[in-house]
């Protein structure tokens, strides 16, 4: 529907359409769009945030949920506990002390600030999808790598994250 209705003049958006289908079709709505310089400037900025929030977490989020999952630690429970009681806050209700944080270290309006917060509020979600998804994986795998001379590293990086890339795509 929203791909017809861009398709459509504005006259016929604006008024309840008659028909399913344009009756008039104008493709220049698209060229509008795309040729206006706040679009372009807005999707840049998103594009730069989203890039920059998932590299962020794919890249705390794969080690913290490894560990997890395959290594008895102390506190282990209690972080497992924290990561799930996070994503049960309301990210509305931490909006004036984020901003207030943000103010203090000058990072109001900036790029920077949103990657921070866009980062932190989807590191616990990844954190937990990826822990389930190598928690899947038979340990029996590990112990073949190590057997095979990989390190931990190497096992992480050849053989687990290759077994959990649809975590790993969920995640992102």
């Amino acid at each position: 529907v929203m791909l017809l209705d861009a398709l459509r003049p504005s006259s016929d958006v604006v008024t309840t359409p008659t028909s399913f289908f344009p009756r008039t079709w104008q493709l220049s709505t698209f060229g509008d769009v795309l040729s206006d310089p706040r679009f372009l400037s807005w999707l840049k900025t998103s594009l730069v945030v989203a890039t920059a929030s998932t590299a962020i977490v794919v890249v705390a989020a794969v080690p913290a949920a490894y560990m997890t999952a395959r290594y008895r630690f102390r506190g282990r429970t209690a972080f497992l506990f924290l990561v799930l009681v996070t994503q049960m806050f309301a990210p509305t209700s931490l909006v004036v002390g984020i901003y207030r944080e943000f103010f203090a270290l000058n990072l109001v309006n900036t790029y920077a600030a949103l990657i921070i917060t866009n980062a932190a509020f989807n590191l616990a979600f990844a954190t937990w999808i990826l822990h389930g998804f190598f928690s899947s994986i038979p340990t029996e795998v590990e112990e073949a790598a190590h057997l095979d001379g990989c390190g931990r590293w190497r096992t992480l990086t050849r053989v687990m994250l290759p077994l959990t890339l649809p975590g790993l795509v969920t995640a992102v």
